[in-house]
């Protein structure tokens, strides 16, 4: 007599995260086995003393290739009523992992020696993220010109030109805020993922900037 087909699935998230199910074709079998789960952290574990091995170009290659594929560039405008224009711009970089692999977000905030790491509300997902715009300046952009991205490269481009404009006060007059603007909305797929249309933003920021009294000069704040 035959022995009845198994099928192995890939490790899925769930009561048993991380099990892998053996299920029989007829569908009533069902068997948790929890031995691969233990055999990728033992890898994982392994790999990640590997990396920390690295050295000098070696390390920091690694990190921009994890940062091509994991990470974001991007330039956001959060409601601020305070501000002439009702938005605050907020330069920001990241980098995802899920929760099993946030080790290597510790070893990357070690080497760019900057960022905070946290949990992604309501996921499963961990966090780097570096937004104070100083040590973008200083640390995230002379990094990452040195140790330059491929799949990023343009995205990294407006990012770091967003970020000069704001530190020659760009930002300061209506006419470069929304220069900002339209830089920024050609960032990540020209900003298909943005909860504000392009268009509605603009239309927002000069309403909000006629009610100024001083329409030359926004403010002399960051």
């Amino acid at each position: 007599m035959l022995e009845t087909p198994r099928i192995r699935l890939l490790p899925y998230s769930g009561n048993n995260a991380g099990a892998m199910r053996t299920i029989s074709r007829k569908g009533l079998d069902w068997r948790w086995v929890t031995t691969m789960e233990h055999k990728e952290n033992k890898e994982f574990k392994r790999a990640i003393r590997e990396l920390k091995r690295l050295k000098g170009h070696q390390r920091n290659w690694f990190v921009s290739g994890f940062v091509d594929g994991e990470g974001s560039f991007n330039v956001s405008f959060a409601r601020q009523s305070s501000r002439p224009t009702g938005f605050l711009i907020n330069p920001k970089f990241q980098v995802y992992q899920h929760r099993d692999h946030e080790e290597i977000l510790w070893f990357m905030k070690d080497v760019l020696g900057a960022g905070r790491i946290d949990k992604k509300w309501g996921t499963d997902v961990r966090v780097l993220t570096i937004e104070n715009r100083k040590t973008l300046q200083e640390k995230i952009i002379p990094f990452f010109q040195k140790y330059f991205l491929i799949t990023k490269r343009k995205t990294f481009g407006i990012f770091v030109d967003v970020i000069n404009r704001m530190e020659q006060g760009e930002h300061l007059t209506l006419d470069g805020f929304l220069n900002i603007v339209n830089l920024s909305y050609h960032m990540n797929q020209h900003g298909k993922a943005r909860k504000i249309p392009k268009m509605k933003l603009i239309q927002e920021i000069k309403s909000n900037f006629r009610q100024f009294k001083n329409p030359q000069r926004l403010h002399a704040g960051p």
